[in-house]
């Protein structure tokens, strides 16, 4: 009872208020903070699932929310969602907006300028196929929505990124994954890299050098200060596994790195600063050539799940992993528990 909080599966800010924070959780719903962490709120208590994969603030809106339900860390304790949520008025209110059988929400993407265009990754039912698995679109704020990205009933959508420049340039990582009593199918060829140049209308799969035969979960991030660079953490066979780059927005791919790990984060301010989450050398200042430890301090936890980087102050970063949420004001240097989380 002395230590109190539990997985982090997501963390979002409102634009131009660092201070103002959401988390979503694996089990213990979201979270809201207004003072940079010192307090915080409850504000999804009587939904429909406590556990929640994602969240997204809209950039041209402080008070739109969405969330999107059910946890995607997949391998033995899990707990699924019903669909996603939106709020207007910055969390006080949540109404359900559909996609039930997505199950796990990986990501959630809204459009810079026009709100009602909203990107949801499904990862789909983790212990048998359905069809409500790969990135959903809206264009009416969730009234209704479209399949823009399917790849097979046994293959999700795992995370998406947007091109700061065109926010019709779209990332998409497919995540093929079967949970049976027995075992647990973690990967498999239809694992993989998708891109859409027309706002998720076509999606053509990505080679120049990513891996095109067994692979598991992927994640990807581009670089606002450098877009044309994009980086993809991709968990596969060994000699494939690791991080990759792009420089020429996923045209071709250079492995850098055989670390392991399912997700990537991009500094803002700094394209050769990169993280990846794991739970031993996480960042990297060249590129992702090289990593040295981003959690150098001991008491932090392991299994890092979710990251955010302050895009005003690169030095403010705010990490999530199974022991809670920890926050940091010199990049990673030292770090400070949230001990007033209980959600586990």
């Amino acid at each position: 009872p002395a230590f109190t909080s539990g997985r982090i599966a997501d963390i979002a800010a409102v634009p131009d208020d660092p201070k103002t924070l959401f988390v979503a959780t694996a089990t213990g719903g979201a979270w809201k903070t207004e003072n940079g962490g010192i307090t915080w709120e409850p504000v999804f208590e009587h939904g429909g699932t406590a556990s929640l994969g994602s969240v997204a603030v809209a950039p041209s809106d402080p008070n739109l929310v969405w969330l999107g339900s059910g946890e995607t860390w997949n391998w033995r304790s899990v707990s699924w969602g019903d669909g996603v949520y939106k709020s207007e008025d910055g969390g006080e209110s949540w109404t359900h907006m559909g996609l039930e059988e997505t199950r796990h929400v990986g990501r959630i993407l809204i459009h810079p300028e026009n709100p009602d265009i909203v990107y949801v990754a499904g990862v789909g039912a983790l212990w048998g196929s359905n069809e409500e698995r790969g990135v959903f679109k809206t264009t009416d704020g969730g009234e209704s929505w479209e399949k823009v990205l399917y790849v097979s009933s046994f293959t999700g959508v795992v995370d998406l990124a947007m091109d700061p420049r065109d926010p019709d340039l779209l990332f998409a990582t497919a995540f093929q994954r079967e949970r049976r009593t027995w075992s647990f199918l973690g990967g498999g060829p239809e694992s993989g890299v998708y891109r859409s140049e027309d706002g998720g209308e076509t999606w053509e799969r990505l080679g120049g050098g990513l891996p095109q035969g067994d692979a598991g979960k992927i994640g990807v991030s581009i670089c606002s200060s450098r877009p044309d660079r994009v980086f993809a953490a991709v968990s596969a066979r060994p000699g494939e596994e690791g991080l990759y780059r792009s420089d020429d927005r996923g045209a071709s791919w250079q492995h850098l790195n055989p670390v392991s790990a399912s997700k990537v984060r991009c500094d803002p301010n700094d394209p050769e600063r990169v993280y990846v989450l794991t739970d031993g050398q996480g960042v990297s200042e060249d590129g992702g050539r090289t990593f040295t430890s981003a959690y150098k301090d001991s008491r932090v936890h392991v299994d890092q799940q979710s990251l955010w980087i302050d895009p005003t102050d690169s030095d403010h970063i705010v990490i999530g992993n199974d022991g809670g949420l920890y926050t940091s004001v010199d990049r990673g240097e030292t770090w400070r528990f949230v001990g007033n989380l209980p959600v586990t």
